[in-house]
């Protein structure tokens, strides 16, 4: 807070990666750990080039976690085997659990391929690429599992798994969503309640930010939304 002001937005601290795309992240309970190459390298990340991402609530760390994997691929030589298709690999099981396609032994998969670029690559890029899996795993595992098991992304950054609804008893039917929707996903008549097409929505979240804020009537939510039509009641089975 002194130094860099505190996290933007007044959000809630998450996790700070040190050492550049191959370092580890390192969580909340873990803030006063030593800055030393050892204290690092034993919380599962390092020193390296000597910077900081500073994360909030905002951030999925698996969409984090796939972002880096994605730079380091394209950083790698390909060379070697265990680091040319274990990253391909690792980017392919991230890609499906942020699809919503998820499979419970991903986790697992994940965990040996770890093992395997860390042991078996030549060179630093390969053997340090494992160390965002593997410290997202072990501090955010509850986050893989939510993708997984409830097709939910808490941090709502993953678009598949997330969806812009509109609230019958808020939304006045003035339509300013409807004219700025670029799919025409949603329907209904003026001065009635609005409906959003899930198939066609693309996630742009145009209608949440023109809806009026004294209805607030377009919320964003993530999990599994059951589909309705105009007059139904919107399903609560979501998170």
């Amino acid at each position: 807070n002194k130094i860099g002001g505190g996290i933007k937005n007044g959000k809630k601290f998450k996790a700070v990666q040190t050492g550049g795309p191959s370092g580890g992240v390192i969580p909340e309970q873990l803030l006063d750990l030593p800055v030393d190459f050892d204290e690092l390298d034993k919380a599962g990340s390092m020193m390296g080039s000597g910077g900081m991402i500073v994360m909030d609530e905002s951030d999925c760390m698996v969409n984090i976690a796939h972002y880096f994997l994605n730079f380091l691929a394209d950083e790698s030589c390909g060379k070697c085997v265990p680091c040319r298709e274990g990253l391909r690999q690792m980017i392919y099981i991230y890609e499906r659990i942020m699809s919503g396609n998820g499979r419970v032994e991903d986790l697992k998969m994940l965990e040996d391929l770890s093992v395997i670029l860390e042991g078996a690559s030549l060179c630093a890029l390969g053997s340090t690429a494992q160390n965002i899996v593997v410290t997202t795993l072990k501090y955010f595992r509850e986050e893989y599992e939510a993708h997984i098991y409830y097709n939910s992304c808490p941090a709502m950054v993953c678009k598949p798994l997330i969806h812009y609804t509109i609230l019958e008893n808020k939304c006045s039917g003035c339509r300013i969503c409807v004219k700025s929707c670029p799919v025409n996903a949603i329907s209904g008549e003026p001065k009635k309640p609005h409906l959003i097409d899930q198939d066609l929505c693309i996630k742009c979240g145009a209608c949440m930010d023109v809806c009026p804020e004294k209805f607030d009537a377009v919320i964003k939510r993530t999990g599994i939304l059951e589909k309705v039509t105009l007059g139904e009641k919107i399903s609560e089975k979501v998170t």
